[in-house]
């Protein structure tokens, strides 16, 4: 429904299904996103296109997806038209790397779906964070089309070898408690370098288990690298490929 609202049009002239974007952008955010790799995406994407062709024409709505890259081109423009809304600080590259991680994690936050963010050091994890949270600011946000959403508010837990399952569910409540009393705000439990409380021996993640399904607030957790399945498939999952040149071209 969200992506419904955000990501598509209605049924036009041209026949197409009103579903038929909504489908592809959620299949995008389940599985596309959660591939480490161009070649694997592309391949889903193959495949999906393979389904399509299986239709009968003109009966379904859903032929004018069959072409090589249109189903690519709805998820691209889509992040590209979130994207274009939000300000940016002089000097930030609006690259790919960036782009993806604040379309699939702002779209987790506005509907209290649990995010992991994957990807090496610098592939812009922590800076997804701070544009989402300079940006998000209620009826005080910089631009007059994220005044109507709510106001993002971060509580952040430091993961480290440290960390106590304690801890983390201290931190939980926390949020949870905040977003009971808040005014038109959409609290976020933020786990910064979640991979590195993997190597505590008290095992502390496994109270993610329970965290993850049906949170009151929203959960990102940021990591250099992918947790087990356990947690990973409780949770929306974004792989950053490794930057194209072109990207890092970008960059700088």
């Amino acid at each position: 429904l969200w992506f419904h609202k955000f990501g598509a049009g209605g049924k036009n002239a041209e026949g197409r299904h009103p579903m038929s974007v909504p489908i592809v952008l959620g299949i995008a955010h389940v599985f596309y996103f959660r591939l480490p790799s161009s070649e694997l995406r592309s391949e889903l994407m193959s495949k999906l296109r393979l389904e399509t062709s299986s239709l009968d024409e003109g009966t379904t709505g859903f032929e004018w997806l069959k072409p090589v890259g249109v189903m690519e081109k709805i998820v691209l423009s889509t992040q590209k038209g979130l994207c274009s809304k939000l300000v940016l600080e002089e000097g930030v590259a609006l690259n790919a790397a960036l782009m993806e991680n604040l379309y699939v994690t702002l779209v987790c936050i506005c509907n209290n779906v649990p995010v992991f963010v994957v990807g090496k050091p610098g592939s812009s994890k922590t800076l997804t964070m701070q544009v989402l949270a300079s940006n998000l600011q209620g009826a005080q946000s910089p631009s007059p089309f994220w005044r109507k959403l709510p106001a993002l508010y971060i509580f952040s837990y430091q993961c480290s070898p440290l960390s106590t399952a304690v801890g983390i569910k201290h931190q939980y409540e926390i949020a949870c408690n905040y977003q009971k009393k808040a005014f038109r705000t959409m609290t976020v439990l933020l786990l910064d370098e979640v991979g590195l409380a993997e190597h505590s021996p008290d095992m502390p993640l496994k109270v993610l288990h329970g965290i993850l399904v049906r949170p009151k607030v929203a959960v990102v957790g940021l990591s250099n690298w992918t947790l087990d399945a356990a947690k990973m498939n409780r949770a929306i999952c974004l792989q950053r490929p490794s930057p194209s040149p072109a990207d890092l071209h970008l960059t700088g």
